[in-house]
């Protein structure tokens, strides 16, 4: 519990610079189920706003973030992007959920996105997005 708390402050004062704004709010979505000081909030995302690429934001942050966590300290992370309001949230100790039922890897290219695809329906992903990547 302690460290998935202390990587939430680590996250609130080293990265609010790179993200944008950020509060941590108590969560009970972890693997433990108890609640905890875990969700780490980004009101705006700037590297979202940005970039208005889903593409760019699950495959340079949301991907390879979650992966390093639990590579590197076998922590589980899950990044919640938002890509409507360009909020985002990081669930520290909650296993991320299978790609194939992960709604990021499900949302299609962002109206804004230079290099985008629209899909007149909307139900189509990103093209940039892996169709078989490992989380």
């Amino acid at each position: 519990k302690a460290s998935y708390e202390i990587n939430a402050k680590i996250t609130e004062i080293g990265f609010s610079w790179l993200v944008g704004p950020i509060a941590i709010d108590t969560t009970s979505e972890n693997d433990i189920g108890i609640p905890m000081k875990t969700s780490v909030k980004i009101k705006k995302c700037r590297w979202l706003q940005e970039s208005a690429c889903t593409g760019m934001c699950v495959n340079l942050c949301k991907r390879p973030t979650q992966q390093f966590f639990l590579e590197t300290f076998g922590l589980p992370l899950t990044i919640k992007p938002n890509f409507e309001d360009k909020s985002c949230e990081f669930c520290f100790g909650q296993t991320p959920p299978p790609q194939e039922e992960d709604p990021a890897y499900k949302f299609p290219c962002h109206v804004s996105c230079e290099s985008g695809r629209i899909d007149e329906n909307g139900d189509k992903p990103c093209y940039k997005l892996p169709s078989s990547h490992k989380l």
